[in-house]
């Protein structure tokens, strides 16, 4: 080893990071680097390169080969390990002050998984070297992040270590984290005596005695003696301390390993923490809730302290249990934490300030950790205290209260929100628990002043007359991931806390929310009085001046608000509450439905100022009446003597269709979608028997009728029917035409009594003219001819939304409904062979059937199915060779079928067993084929679904007589049982053949579906124990899952790859371990003999039988 050779490696890391290096160069000197790292001496050559280079590429080059000398060959140096750990030792302290940062980090690493094998047996003073290194100032910043690094490796779980050594590294980490609290601590202190200036006047006093104080007088200590309340003195701090950057370093180093070592050690040694540590790290939480006139850099620098103090607090809180033995622990940190938040909460006044929220000079993250450490004591242990008569619940709810509503951002508000909903759920739970009806009352009277307060306070947050800067700025047009925009979701969470208090508090809640819906509501109406009309007094504007335009905004967005609120408390006016709010409720609808003809009258959605806003009122008008529905169909139950009902329902029902026939092509979509969402309510809901007879309904089947026969004209959906009517919202009122014919209306107590014969009259015209495209359509459909097409898969989509909206309906219903859709049925079936070859044509009508076969299956007869199953496969078998390999025929329509027949296999009765074969032919000659000359991912998952269903549903087809061996219920003895007998054997061992191949395409997926079906047929029919399986199948399928283990290419199935290897092998253990894996370990080249041996004697004992 020479200079010189020092001088070609620096010369090869160079040329290989250079920017004109080709890759097929850097490829020639990867072999070469490759070569010298496994040489014997490797090792030597780069611990003296790692001295005499200051080449960043080669130093990090001659770690990596140590790295993997450690990884790869550590345990076969014998004596040799003390030298070579020494050297490591003594190049990182000689170097750890000049050597980058990245590189200290990498050589502290090799210590550190050196440590992992070696400690304590070969490395018994590890430990202690580390934490000799904090002391000293020079190698301070050493120790830390080499206790950092330790911390990190040896607490998590990795898959080079085995189970037992994991279990020893825990062992020793745990006994040792005493001194290490201790020597953190230590260092904690220095640093903040040296920094911070502390007030000498007594702090403040304490929130209450400590829980256990009465029952345990020597916790009850001079204030002074409580480092608890050591800590809250030095949290006091004039200004926040202006440290020096390594300090800074040092600090936040420190408390991210407090912070893991938290997170790692096991609730017994919690309560072992010293008060100490908890002190200097409540020192720090307190950076963050003090105002400082020193620069930003500064100010964020110490605040980045206090979000690491508040994960340390953190980890503790979530960890510790809600037993008595961690009352004092928990209480004490509460205390702390108590003093924080009422510093929080008073700053404000704390410096002079008498306006405006002090929060939004907090850093965004320290405040998220202050919520998360309330979210963790609220949910976890106030249940507890709360118990307690010392406990000041009323002060800490006030507190919280105030740091709720001085949050200044959308999503820190919200934060904070939630922690009201934990406590009001810990108070609905609290009250369901007893028995006493004066306990109830007594604790609803106790919490009724801070939650009525909040009920206040939060209806303002989302009023614009009381919010409107703040709201304003939320984005109300952009979604998110759930589809709500920004305002959307403040407000939704706003109403859910008011709608979970009002499970407690109905009253007081009712009596809110109806002053601030009254009031807007009022304020809508008022606008009568701003109406300008012409001659023919229709309304065609609003005088408004721009402040009442601005005005108006604020009024119909709260409006809207309060519409959403109302209708979210619909259900506790229903039920058991019914007669209670009777005549409240009753006044709030008609209040509605006066609303919405108002709107109706006067076309307030067409007015040139604010479209939007109105057009919102509407729709929510209509939404807030559907929550109704089931108050009203009580309603209509109970109305036999008036006509209260009638006129209230017929109000409803023709406003809505009013919106949808609007002839001015101007009625918004959202108005729309909403009046067709409330008709389809009624007809599902309230089912009044008047409801086909009414004007404006009969009038609506006819535009309907005259909608679904448009889609046979060249002007397609352009219809004066319905102007502004989307595809979703025209299957919905398709859906409420059904509904009022077919289902039947209540409180009849005979069938004779519903009219069927007249009204399935109206049906069949109603299914005639759906279909009439296919009538009108003479000639046949090729790909060119998009239009009729489009006509065609509209008619199917509509039929198929329709049968499958009856999936819930009555038997009678379902009846019907198939005779009204019987002859379209078998005009499909003869028609199908002509609209074949037209992929989206097929498509939808396979997409009929599928829906018909599984809504009507008990209905439709075998006769038909069989028809309709047996000319498919002949027409998918006879047109493979024109297209079933092409695009889109194997992608969508192909799939689309194998569904079908996943169906039909799982249907019970032995008349769909004869389907079997012509199915199994099919899926092996036809399918298996395509999926091998085409990459269809969903073509392969179909296909395996079929055959998995196909197992499940259709073992007597297989196994006759069932014989499961293993059976813990089968009573019947050996000499009794009936030989197992496997029929068809060809089939069943072919679809096995196609599971394993499976398992060795790269598709996580179907490894994952084929996996558990698997386990499901093993679970249920015992498929392992068959004979077959294990004499043929069950080593391939062994050898197939442990070689995936091994690469690790799907870690994220391991555990159910160690599941079903178990299960498998759990069949015959004796087999497995004493013929199987010495097999399996012969077949791996990568292993030698000694290696194999290694493995077959010390890791794989016969005797263990246990789940891994």
């Amino acid at each position: 080893m020479t200079s010189s050779d020092l001088r070609s490696l620096e010369a090869l890391m160079n040329e290989f990071f250079h920017s004109s290096t080709t890759n097929d160069r850097k490829r020639e000197i990867e072999v070469i680097l490759n070569e010298f790292s496994k040489r014997d001496n490797s090792w030597d050559e780069c611990l003296q390169y790692l001295s005499q280079t200051d080449n960043e590429y080669t130093l990090m080059y001659c770690l990596s080969v140590l790295e993997n000398v450690i990884v790869m060959r550590w345990q076969s140096m014998g004596a040799l390990k003390s030298d070579k750990r020494t050297a490591v030792w003594n190049y990182l302290l000689a170097n750890n002050q000049s050597m980058a940062q990245y590189l200290r980090n990498k050589t502290a690493k090799l210590l550190v998984t050196i440590a992992r094998m070696d400690w304590p047996n070969s490395y018994p003073d590890f430990m202690q070297n580390v934490l000799d290194l904090l002391p000293s100032r020079a190698t301070t910043p050493l120790g830390v992040l080499l206790l950092k690094t330790t911390i990190e490796e040896l607490s998590q779980s990795r898959d080079d270590v085995c189970a037992q050594r994991k279990a020893e590294l825990n062992k020793l980490l745990e006994s040792e984290m005493p001194n290490i609290w201790m020597s953190l601590t230590n260092l904690m202190e220095l640093i903040l005596d040296k920094h911070c200036n502390f007030l000498t006047a007594t702090p403040p006093p304490s929130p209450s005695q400590s829980p256990n104080s009465d029952s345990n007088p020597s916790l009850n200590k001079d204030v002074l003696c409580n480092a608890f309340e050591l800590s809250l003195r030095r949290g006091l701090l004039q200004t926040i301390p202006d440290m020096d950057s390594e300090s800074i370093q040092i600090s936040s180093e420190v408390l991210i390993c407090l912070s893991q070592l938290f997170a790692f050690m096991p609730l017994s040694l919690c309560y072992q923490i010293s008060h100490s540590t908890l002190a200097a790290v409540f020192v720090f939480a307190t950076f963050g809730c003090n105002h400082s006139v020193a620069a930003s850099c500064h100010k964020q620098s110490s605040t980045q302290l206090a979000v690491l103090a508040m994960n340390c607090i953190n980890e503790l809180i979530a960890k510790c249990s809600t037993n008595s033995e961690t009352n004092e622990f928990i209480y004490n940190m509460f205390q702390n934490t108590f003093h924080l938040l009422r510093k929080l909460t008073k700053t404000n006044e704390m410096n002079g300030q008498t306006n405006g929220s002090p929060f939004s000079s907090f850093d965004e993250e320290y405040m998220s950790k202050f919520t998360e450490f309330l979210r963790f004591f609220i949910s976890g242990h106030l249940p507890r205290f709360e118990k307690m008569p010392t406990f000041p619940i009323m002060e800490f709810l006030g507190l919280v209260f105030e740091y709720t509503f001085k949050q200044t951002n959308c999503d820190s508000f919200l934060s904070a929100l939630e922690l009201w909903n934990i406590f009001v759920d810990y108070l609905s739970v609290k009250i369901k628990q007893q028995n006493d009806e004066k306990q109830v009352n007594l604790i609803v009277g106790t919490y009724k002043e801070p939650i009525v307060s909040l009920l206040v306070q939060l209806s303002r947050k989302i009023e614009f007359k009381y919010n409107a800067r703040d709201l304003d700025k939320l984005d109300n047009e952009s979604l998110d991931d759930d589809f709500l925009t920004e305002w959307q979701h403040y407000s939704h969470n706003c109403i859910e806390v008011m709608a979970n208090i009002a499970d407690i508090y109905p009253l007081e809640c009712y009596e809110i929310v109806s002053e601030f819906h009254n009031q807007n509501l009022q304020s809508f109406f008022g606008l009568e009085h701003c109406l300008e009309t012409n001659q023919n007094s229709e309304t065609i504007g609003l005088q408004l001046s721009e402040t009442d335009v601005y005005r108006l905004h604020c009024t119909l967005r709260d409006l809207s608000t309060s519409l959403r609120l109302v209708g979210r408390l619909a259900d506790h006016f229903t039920s058991e509450n019914f007669n209670r709010w009777f005549v409240s409720t009753k006044s709030l609808i008609e209040k509605l439905i006066q609303a919405l003809i108002f709107f109706n009258k006067h076309k307030f959605h067409k007015q040139k100022h604010l479209s939007n806003e109105f057009i919102d009122v509407c729709a929510q008008l209509m939404a807030t009446i559907k929550a109704y529905s089931h108050w009203l169909q009580k309603f209509c139950n109970e109305d036999q003597t008036s006509n209260e009902s009638v006129v209230i329902i017929s109000a409803i029902v023709e406003n809505c269709i009013q919106i949808l026939c609007d002839n001015n092509n101007d009625t918004n979509q959202m108005m729309s979608h909403s009046a067709g969402h409330l008709l389809y309510s009624v007809s599902t809901t309230v089912r009044p028997i008047y409801l086909l007879t009414l004007e404006c309904v009969q009038m609506l089947f006819t535009k309907v009728c005259a909608l679904v026969r448009c889609h046979n004209t060249s002007n397609g959906f352009e219809t004066n029917a319905f102007p502004s009517i989307c595809v979703e919202d025209e299957k919905i009122i398709c859906r409420f035409i059904s509904n009022i014919i077919l289902l039947p209306w209540l409180n009849l107590n005979n069938d004779s009594s519903q009219n069927w014969e007249s009204r399935t009259v109206y049906h069949d015209m109603f299914v005639e003219a759906i279909v009439e495209p296919f009538k009108c359509t003479n000639t046949p459909i090729n790909g060119s001819q998009t239009l009729n097409t489009t006509q065609l898969c509209h008619s199917l989509a509509l039929l198929s939304d329709i049968v499958d909206n009856h999936k819930e309906s009555p038997t009678r219903t379902k009846q019907l409904l198939l005779k009204s859709i019987q002859s379209s049925l078998e005009s499909f079936i003869n028609l199908f062979p002509t609209y074949f070859t037209n992929a989206m044509i097929a498509e939808n009508c396979l997409n009929l059937f599928i829906i018909v076969f599984d809504v009507l299956r008990i209905q439709i007869n075998f006769q038909f199915v069989e028809k309709t199953i047996q000319l498919m496969l002949k027409l998918f078998s006879t047109n493979q060779s024109n297209g079933m390999t092409c695009e889109p025929l194997s992608t969508k329509v192909i799939p689309k079928f194998l569904k079908m027949l996943t169906l039909i296999v799982q249907q019970p009765g032995t008349a769909y067993k004869s389907l079997l074969p012509g199915m199994i032919s099919f899926a092996f000659d036809r399918i298996c084929p395509t999926i091998a000359n085409t990459d269809c991912p969903q073509l392969k998952r179909s296909l395996y679904e079929f055959l998995f269903q196909l197992l499940l549903n259709n073992w007597k087809y297989f196994y006759p007589n069932n014989a499961i061996s293993g059976n813990a219920f089968n009573t019947v003895t050996n000499s009794q049982q009936k030989p197992e007998v496997l029929q068809n054997a060809d089939a069943f061992v072919q679809i096995m053949n196609i599971f394993a191949q499976s398992f060795l395409e790269n598709d996580i997926t179907v490894f994952k579906h084929n996996l558990d079906a698997l386990e499901i047929l093993n679970t249920r029919l015992k498929l392992y124990q068959k004979e077959i399986f294990k004499q043929t199948m069950i080593k391939p399928f062994l050898s197939l899952f442990i070689q995936t283990l091994c690469d690790k290419s799907l870690n994220l199935l391991q555990d159910d790859i160690y599941a079903i290897v178990f299960n498998m092998a759990s069949v015959d253990f004796p087999h497995f371990f004493n013929v199987f894996i010495p097999q399996y370990l012969y077949n791996c080249e990568r292993l030698n003999d000694l290696q194999r041996n290694s493995l077959a004697t010390k890791y794989l004992d016969p005797n263990h039988h246990d789940f891994p």
